[in-house]
């Protein structure tokens, strides 16, 4: 066996992550709080499941209920904008329920014979976290009347078909405002110079404090 959910909950406590295991699915259950991206309740909140399958060489991470394709919405403006995000983006990819109209990001990993390392599972979560937030007002105006798509993507890819993590540097100026000019140009020009997978190391580090912070609450 390649992993299981111990070791992945493992990872996940030496991380301060909270999660819940969903014995009824089958799934281990974490998320993450947002800065863009409502689900379906109202809440700037994400959540996410972990789902290991064919004896432990196979993990799903998956957001359910992400998004709703409802009757009567404009489908092909709705598909086109799902396909946009995972042309962009890395790791994500969108899965549609015909019968429901549900549809839900993730990230899968075939491991295979190869463990599970601590560094995949946070790139994974981060990832997903990422996406969401990044992307949730072009999505939503895909989804809304006329399924017209936001007229700018949040997130342009490279040359290389790479992300580039510049969008970032705008809410963290925001986060920033009120401190002095030459800090906000510091933390803007430091991210600016992250790597995608810095960037979500970093919103994984935030998790892990924003957990610290409710528990000791």
């Amino acid at each position: 066996m390649a992993t299981s959910y111990e070791e992945i909950t493992s990872i996940l406590d030496r991380n301060g992550i909270k999660w819940a295991d969903d014995a009824k699915l089958g799934v281990v259950r974490t998320g993450s709080s947002t800065q863009k991206y409502v689900d379906g309740d109202g809440d700037l909140n994400v959540q996410i499941a972990i789902q290991v399958l064919e004896d432990g060489e196979y993990v799903k991470f998956f957001v359910f209920n992400g998004y709703r394709v409802p009757p009567g919405t404009a489908e092909a403006a709705a598909f086109r904008a799902f396909l946009e995000v995972q042309w962009k983006t890395n790791l994500v990819r969108f899965e549609y329920d015909a019968t429901d109209g549900e549809v839900r990001p993730s990230v899968e990993l075939p491991l295979e014979d190869s463990p599970i390392t601590e560094r995949q599972v946070l790139r994974c979560l981060g990832g997903l976290v990422r996406v969401m937030d990044d992307w949730h007002e072009f999505v939503a105006a895909a989804l809304g009347p006329g399924g017209v798509p936001a007229a700018k993507a949040p997130r342009q890819a490279a040359a290389a078909g790479e992300e580039t993590p510049q969008a970032v540097a705008e809410p963290v100026a925001q986060w920033t405002a009120g401190q002095p000019g030459t800090a906000a140009e510091r933390a803007r020009a430091m991210l600016a110079a992250m790597t995608g997978e810095q960037i979500d190391e970093l919103i994984m580090m935030l998790m892990r404090l924003k957990a610290k912070e409710e528990g000791e609450a």
